[in-house]
């Protein structure tokens, strides 16, 4: 079994779960992009105490820095400090940062498109039950 590379440092607390193992070894993210690469959103992170998502592509374990899209106050593509994810405790009950297990890697550059249709598409599912 290949070793987790970036796991919550909560998982004590709230158990050995799977979806505080953020990265392994198995998802074999590349270290960096080349400048004509179409980089892949490979892992989908979320805060369920807030609105904040990360989307990464590529992740460098002696840094241990990641680089994809977030989506917090906005969009924005840049680097994400993986030590940072891993100590994070949300506002509500202190609960970590998740991992996405149903997420199937799509092009980074269409994350923000597909989410803003999942969006919708429960928004609407709300209304129609008159929630």
């Amino acid at each position: 079994m290949e070793p987790d590379l970036e796991v919550s440092v909560n998982m004590k607390k709230w158990g050995n779960k799977p979806c505080y193992r953020y990265i392994r070894a198995a998802d074999k993210l590349p270290p960096t992009l080349p400048e004509e690469a179409r980089p892949m959103a490979r892992i989908h992170l979320f805060d369920i105490s807030s609105t904040w998502e990360w989307y990464i592509s590529s992740y460098d374990p002696e840094t241990r820095m990641a680089f994809g899209l977030v989506h917090g106050w906005e969009w924005e593509y840049g680097y994400i400090d993986m030590v940072e994810i891993t100590e994070y405790e949300g506002r509500m009950l202190g609960l970590p940062i998740e991992r996405d297990k149903m997420w199937k890697p799509i092009p980074l550059r269409d994350v923000e498109y597909a989410e803003s249709q999942r969006r919708e598409t429960m928004r609407n599912a709300r209304e129609a039950r008159g929630v």
